[in-house]
């Protein structure tokens, strides 16, 4: 009987289920008119049945509203709809204000006209630039590009942000179109959230972002891991104390039987029926003592796990708190330089740093975004750098003497497969060329085109 109590009591459940770690916060609790009620410290966070994330208060379930706090007029549900727990580093799906919602605004804003259509230019940050964008396109306008800008407009004022407008606006159509879409407030419900395909973000900071994601979801997993082997650790020290408890136990009943046995023999020699209950006792203390060392070892290799995992949460912590002061960095670095000196970003960069005698002009920058003009780009490439290594020249544009082309150049695009076409000008006080790219539709269309670039001023100074 002995034997088989201290079996049972070491033993843990096979079938028992580790309890899933919660994410835990702090509210208060607020009536309709805003008084408050009391403060709810390290309450579990529950995933109520629209997702949205929520507390137990007075045993229901009430929501969590953006700035942390329920409201005891806001709708609650029973916690048994509620099973499900947001887990640690999981991010908040909190209730927003209508007020909230409603607000935004652009701290400064102009239209520039330029030869390629209307530029919107303004300040604030990248969320309100792309905010704007967003409801420019729901409200039908179309854009054609938007970044950041890094140069002066026509007003010697430096702004934050320019978006490219298409359709062929005026700057009066322009205006009209940017200040409806600021006056209306937030978009209409089923607005869906435009795709703004042709922005150019900054390589750099997209790789940080991605490193920035990976050690979060790395911490979130080594912390939940954490919780779950610091519960199996807790419930191992708790079952090991228990058969200690009951090893003590048996090792006082081994010494009484002991003094008995003692006390036997000084009145006569021990009987068999008395050595064997020692050797019962004896077995039994023995297999104690197996199961003893047999839980103190897995209690050892439970900790060197905690210890690894601990390790390896605080170094996912570092990851994390490195890539965000490194993106910090970077991003204030960006913001102290000064714009136009600066380097240039995005692809007009990229294409700046390519060539050593070509300065291209945004019809070029164009090319290589809009596939609609040149869907491959490999023969536009390889023009270019012959171009720029003085290996081809081209013929001279009828009524242009001062306008190079260089024609049959493939697009890519059906039915104007060999319709490309590039021209040069080539700047009378140095060996520099500036640079234009065109699909030709027809012959008023590349008679324009040839007009338009003609009056371009060909005097190319190299940047400071």
């Amino acid at each position: 009987m002995l034997f088989a109590d201290l079996h049972g009591s070491v033993g843990v459940e096979k079938g028992a289920v580790m309890a899933r770690a919660s994410q835990k916060v702090t509210v208060a609790v607020r009536t309709a008119e805003g008084e408050h009620v009391e403060q709810l410290t390290d309450r579990p966070v529950r995933r109520m049945p629209d997702g949205v994330s929520g507390v137990v208060y007075g045993g229901r379930v009430y929501p969590v509203n953006e700035g942390m706090f329920i409201c005891l007029d806001d709708e609650s549900v029973p916690k048994s709809s509620c099973s499900d727990f947001v887990s640690p580093g999981e991010d908040l799906v909190v209730l927003v204000s209508a007020s909230a919602q409603t607000t935004f605004a652009v701290d400064r804003w102009s239209i520039e006209p330029t030869r390629f259509g209307q530029y919107v230019v303004l300040d604030g940050t990248e969320a309100q630039a792309e905010e704007l964008v967003r409801r420019l396109t729901a409200a039908g306008v179309t854009v054609k590009r938007w970044a950041e800008s890094w140069r002066p407009a026509s007003d010697g004022y430096h702004y934050d942000w320019f978006i490219r407008l298409g359709d062929d606006l005026t700057r009066e159509q322009s205006i009209a179109a940017v200040s409806d879409v600021l006056a209306a407030g937030t978009s209409a419900p089923g607005a869906a959230a435009s795709s703004v395909a042709d922005s150019m973000s900054s390589v750099q900071e997209s790789l940080l972002r991605v490193e920035l994601l990976i050690a979060r979801s790395q911490l979130a997993t080594t912390q939940l891991q954490t919780a779950s082997l610091e519960q199996e650790v807790e419930e191992l020290r708790a079952g090991n104390s228990s058969l200690r408890r009951e090893l003590s136990s048996a090792k006082s009943g081994r010494t009484r039987a002991e003094k008995k046995l003692a006390a036997a023999q000084t009145i006569a020699a021990a009987t068999q029926e008395q050595a064997s209950e020692q050797r019962a006792v004896d077995e039994l203390l023995d297999e104690a003592q197996r199961q003893l060392d047999a839980r103190d070892s897995e209690l050892s290799a439970r900790t060197d796990e905690l210890h690894r995992l601990r390790q390896q949460l605080e170094a996912a912590e570092h990851a994390v708190s490195r890539e965000r002061e490194l993106r910090e960095q970077v991003t204030a670095e960006a913001v102290a330089q000064p714009r136009v000196a600066g380097p240039l970003r995005g692809l007009e960069g990229v294409l700046d740093r390519m060539f050593d005698r070509l300065v291209l002009d945004e019809t070029t920058v164009d090319a290589f975004t809009d596939a609609r003009e040149f869907r491959r780009l490999s023969h536009l490439v390889r023009v270019l750098v012959e171009l720029d290594g003085k290996q081809v020249l081209g013929k001279k544009c009828k009524g242009y003497p001062d306008i190079y082309e260089v024609d049959d150049v493939h697009t890519g695009v059906k039915g104007s497969e060999r319709m490309g076409r590039v021209y040069h000008r080539r700047d009378p006080s140095s060996d520099k060329l500036l640079v234009f790219a065109h699909r030709k539709v027809d012959a008023k269309k590349q008679r324009e085109f040839l007009e338009k670039i003609s009056k371009e001023p060909v005097t190319l100074h190299d940047p400071v």
